[in-house]
C-alpha cells in the first residue's frame, strides 16, 4: 500500500512538472513573441515618420516655403502635416540650434542645439520635451541649407495602448525612458520599473519572473533608439504567469489526492501489501522513465484489478500529457503563424499602395523642379501630397481604400488609372462591371494593379498604358501592359515590388506572369479563381455612369 500511495504521488508530481514546465516554456515563447511585435511595430512607426517627414522636407524645397517670404505659408504646411499625421512634434530648426518654427512639444534649447550639430540622424531617438512626456523624434535635412525638420510622437500611456493592440490582449505594455516609466497598460500603480535595478539600468532582455502588485508576471524588455537622460528607452512585455496560478490548483488537488490516498492505505491494510508490491515496482520503473522524459513509455495493465486499473488510470494520465504538450505546441505555431501573417499583410500593404504613390509623386516633383515637360501647378502636387497623407492614415488603420470598399475594384482601376500622367487605355468586361468579388480578390487585383501603374509611370514616363480587366472559367484575369523599355525577365532579379506582387496572387490562389522583351514594353497578368458574386450592385453602377 505503501508503494501504491508513492506511485500516486510520484504520478502526481510528474504530471505538474511536466505540465508547468510545458506552460512555462510557452510563456516564455509568447513573451519573446511578443516582444518581437513590439518591436516590429516600433521600427514600422519609426520608417513611416521618416518617409513621411522626407517627403514633407522635399515638398517645402519644391515651394520653397523655407525661405523668409514664405513664413506663414510654412507654418501653416507644418500645422496641417502635423495634423494629418497626428504628430505632437513638427518643427523646423536651423543647424546653429534655433527653432525656426515649431508646432506642438517644445525641446529644450540644449536638445535643440544637440540635433542642429548631429545633423541628420538615420533611426529615432527618445528625448524629453519641456512639457514633460518623451517624444519618439526622426530628423530630415531640408535641402543643403543647415536646416533640419524634427517630427515625432509622444512616447506615453496612448502609444503603450496602440501597441497592446498589436499582442492580441494577451499581454500589457511598459515604455521605459531614463530609468523610468513613462507609458504603461497595466493598472497597477509603479513606482519603479518591475525586473530593473535601482538605478533603472540593466533591464531584464529575457523573459523573467517578478512581482507587479501582487500578481506573479513574466517581464522581458527590448531596448529601443537613445536618450539623452539616464538610461535608454525600452520597449517592456508583461504577461500573467501561467505556472503561478497552476502551482496553487496542483497544490490544492495534491492535498485531498494525499489525504485520500491515505486513507484508503489505512483501510485496505496489510494483507493486500504483498500482492501490490511487484506489479507497482513495474508502475514505477515506469513513472521514473516517464520523469526522466521517455513520453511514450507505457504503463501495463494486464490485470483487472486494482492494479490494473491504477495503471490504465495512469496510461490515460501519460497519454493526456503528451496529447497537452502537443496542443501547446501547436497553438504557439498558430500564434506565431498568425502574428507573422498579419505583420507581412501590413507590410506589402504599405509598400504596395501607399509606396507607389509616393514614388510617382517624387518622380512628378522632380520632373516639375527640373522644368520637364510635365509643368504640373504646385497645388496640384500638394494635393496629390495629402492624398498619399491620407492614404498612410487608412493603411495604418488596416483599412482599404475607400474607393474600393464602398464601390468595388472597377472604381478603384478607373480612379487610379485617371491619376496617372500617362495615356490610359481601360478595358473591362460589360459583365464585370457592377459585379462585386470578395475583398481578399479585389485588395490583391487592386495593388497589383497600383505597383504595376506605378512601374510603368517610372520607366516608361510619357508613354501610354493598357489595363484590361476580364473573366472566364472562374477565374478574374487582370492585365497591365506599356510601351516602354522593358527588360529582359531571365536576366533582372525580382525586386521587392514584384515579389510582394506574386505573394499576394499566390495567397488567395492565383498566379502571376510577367512579360518583358527589351525595346517592347513590359506586361503583367494576375489571374485568380472566383466564385459566383453577390450582385449585381446597382449602387456602383450609379458611380460609373
Amino acid at each position: 500500500m505503501t508503494v501504491l500511495v508513492a506511485s500516486s504521488i510520484l504520478t502526481g508530481v510528474l504530471e505538474t512538472r511536466l505540465t508547468t514546465s510545458a506552460l512555462g516554456a510557452e510563456a516564455r515563447r509568447i513573451t519573446t513573441s511578443q516582444l518581437s511585435i513590439l518591436n516590429a511595430a516600433y521600427r514600422e512607426r519609426e520608417r513611416s515618420l521618416g518617409v513621411s517627414l522626407k517627403s514633407f522636407a522635399e515638398l517645402i524645397i519644391a515651394q520653397g516655403l523655407n525661405e523668409a517670404p514664405h513664413r506663414n505659408e510654412l507654418i501653416a504646411g507644418l500645422g496641417r502635416t502635423a495634423t494629418s499625421l497626428q504628430l505632437d512634434l513638427l518643427q523646423l530648426i536651423h543647424q546653429d540650434g534655433k527653432v525656426e518654427v515649431g508646432i506642438g512639444r517644445n525641446l529644450s534649447d540644449e536638445e535643440v542645439a544637440d540635433i542642429g550639430q548631429r545633423g541628420q540622424i538615420s533611426a529615432s531617438h527618445l528625448v524629453r520635451s519641456l512639457d514633460g512626456p518623451y517624444v519618439q523624434v526622426v530628423v530630415v535635412p531640408v535641402g543643403l541649407g543647415g536646416q533640419f525638420l524634427v517630427g515625432g510622437y509622444d512616447f506615453s500611456d496612448a502609444f503603450a495602448y496602440r501597441l497592446r493592440t498589436q499582442l492580441g490582449g494577451s499581454g500589457e505594455v511598459i515604455l521605459a525612458a531614463g530609468g523610468e516609466v513613462v507609458g504603461t497598460t497595466l493598472s497597477e500603480p509603479l513606482i519603479r520599473l518591475p525586473g530593473a535595478a535601482r538605478s533603472g539600468q540593466d533591464l531584464p532582455t529575457a523573459p523573467t519572473s517578478v512581482q507587479v502588485g501582487e500578481v506573479k508576471t513574466l517581464i522581458a524588455y527590448l531596448p529601443v533608439g537613445t536618450s539623452n537622460a539616464v538610461g535608454s528607452g525600452a520597449l517592456g512585455v508583461v504577461l500573467r504567469d501561467p505556472v503561478a496560478a497552476l502551482d496553487r490548483s496542483l497544490a490544492t488537488s495534491r492535498l485531498f489526492s494525499s489525504a485520500f490516498l491515505t486513507l484508503v492505505a489505512v483501510g485496505l491494510g496489510w494483507f493486500l501489501f504483498r500482492s501490490l508490491v511487484r506489479p507497482l515496482v513495474g508502475l514505477s520503473n515506469t513513472a521514473a522513465r516517464i520523469a526522466g522524459g521517455d513520453l511514450e513509455a507505457s504503463f501495463a495493465a494486464p490485470r483487472d484489478d486494482e492494479v490494473g486499473r491504477l495503471a490504465r488510470a495512469l496510461q490515460g494520465m501519460t497519454r493526456e500529457l503528451r496529447a497537452n504538450a502537443q496542443r501547446l505546441q501547436e497553438v504557439s505555431k498558430r500564434i506565431l503563424a498568425a502574428q507573422e501573417q498579419e505583420r507581412q499583410r501590413m507590410a506589402r500593404d504599405l509598400h504596395d499602395g501607399l509606396q507607389t504613390q509616393l514614388v510617382a509623386l517624387v518622380v512628378r516633383l522632380k520632373e516639375a523642379a527640373r522644368g520637364g515637360p510635365e509643368r504640373l501647378p504646385l497645388d496640384d502636387l500638394a494635393g496629390e501630397a495629402e492624398e498619399a497623407v491620407f492614404a498612410l492614415q487608412e493603411l495604418s488603420r488596416g483599412i482599404y481604400p475607400s474607393v474600393l470598399s464602398d464601390q468595388g475594384l472597377n472604381a478603384a482601376l478607373r480612379t487610379c488609372a485617371n491619376r496617372l500622367p500617362l495615356e490610359v487605355k481601360f478595358e473591362v468586361d460589360p459583365e464585370l462591371e457592377e459585379r462585386r468579388f470578395s475583398p481578399e480578390v479585389e485588395g490583391t487585383l487592386y495593388f497589383v494593379a497600383l505597383e504595376a501603374m506605378a512601374n510603368a509611370e517610372k520607366h516608361a514616363p510619357g508613354g501610354h498604358l493598357n489595363l484590361a480587366l476580364s473573366g472566364a472559367d472562374g477565374q478574374l484575369v487582370l492585365a497591365v501592359s506599356d510601351n516602354g523599355p522593358g527588360f529582359d525577365p531571365g536576366t533582372v532579379t525580382a525586386g521587392a515590388g514584384l515579389r510582394n506582387m506574386a505573394d499576394r496572387v499566390t495567397a488567395v490562389g492565383g498566379t502571376l506572369q510577367i512579360e518583358g522583351v527589351p525595346g517592347a514594353g513590359t506586361r503583367i497578368s494576375a489571374q485568380v479563381p472566383i466564385t459566383p458574386s453577390e450582385g449585381p450592385y446597382p449602387e456602383v453602377a450609379d458611380s460609373l455612369k
